[in-house]
């Protein structure tokens, strides 16, 4: 059975036509708040609150960071999630303190570093001591963290190889002078495509060709071609305490040693061949000598 929701408090007796006549004619000063308020049966402190227009102005303790402060901050996490990179409580508390350091705010907060220390758990006062209990400790299973109003899902986004990401080079020496960035676009390989025009000379070609050029140079002084009869090509994997990868030079080097082994095996069979040949000899020459 569906519950029906019942209203605790009466309803308003009055409504929204009625409150603004009312302003109106207080403001107009035709009637006394007495008189509006008895007419048209709204309470005294909810027609001097709409007439003195005090309804949007802050209530409470001023804060230490102004409205425009606070919404720089709200707009770096969000940009943040936006991206891709969810904060927890301590990371928006870091850049919080961060942040009011570069703008020079210490004189606002009395004992700083204090204050911070009090708010980690976003919670009253009285749960300070029931950390684990309040639902914002951070479980192996699971990190509570801070995201914007109406969001589902918390995801977090986190590419598994280099094309995934935007990457930007920076050159800078130590006396400070920064050469213009390069910035190689999701989803490019690294040549060509990314290298911009009308740049200074040998800065456009990519460094990563040269080592690409000496496995060439060493494959072609050391291993013949072979026709094979697979498409795919034999990798080897190497397994290693954080990773298990595969890498051209290790595939370089096991063809290497494979060649090496047959070069050894040809050879001893060439001895062999030899030492048999030769003892072959030997035997008939015995046996002419005994006829």
């Amino acid at each position: 059975m569906v519950r029906t929701y019942k209203r605790k408090t009466d309803e308003p007796t009055y409504s929204e036509e009625d409150l603004k006549n009312a302003v109106k004619l207080i403001e107009v000063e035709k009637w006394s708040d007495r008189k509006a308020g008895a007419h048209f049966k709204i309470t005294l402190g909810t027609l001097s609150s709409h007439v003195l227009k005090v309804l949007n102005a802050n209530i409470g303790h001023p804060t230490a960071l102004a409205c425009e402060e606070i919404r720089y901050l709200v707009d770096l996490t969000v940009t943040l999630q936006d991206w891709g990179q969810l904060n927890t409580y301590n990371d928006v508390l870091k850049y919080a303190q961060e942040y009011i350091e570069i703008m020079n705010l210490q004189s606002r907060f009395a004992g700083f570093t204090y204050c911070f220390d009090e708010t980690k758990s976003f919670g009253k006062t009285s749960n300070h001591f029931q950390y684990g209990e309040s639902g914002f400790c951070e479980e192996a299973s699971r990190r509570v963290v801070v995201i914007k109003s109406g969001t589902k899902y918390a995801n977090q986004i986190q590419s598994s190889c280099g094309k995934g990401f935007t990457t930007v080079f920076l050159t800078i020496s130590a006396n400070g002078v920064c050469l213009p960035p390069y910035i190689i676009y999701k989803s490019l390989r690294l040549d060509s495509q990314w290298c911009p025009k009308n740049l200074i000379k040998g800065t456009v070609y990519n460094g990563s060709t040269k080592p690409l050029s000496a496995i060439e140079a060493i494959v072609a002084k050391y291993l013949t071609p072979k026709q094979s009869t697979t498409s795919k090509p034999v990798k080897r994997l190497i397994k290693r305490p954080y990773c298990v990868s595969v890498t051209d030079l290790d595939v370089l080097g096991e063809n290497i040693m494979k060649q090496r082994k047959k070069q050894v095996k040809k050879a001893n069979v060439v001895d062999n061949d030899k030492i048999s040949k030769t003892s072959s000899k030997k035997t008939k020459t015995l046996t002419k000598k005994q006829a």
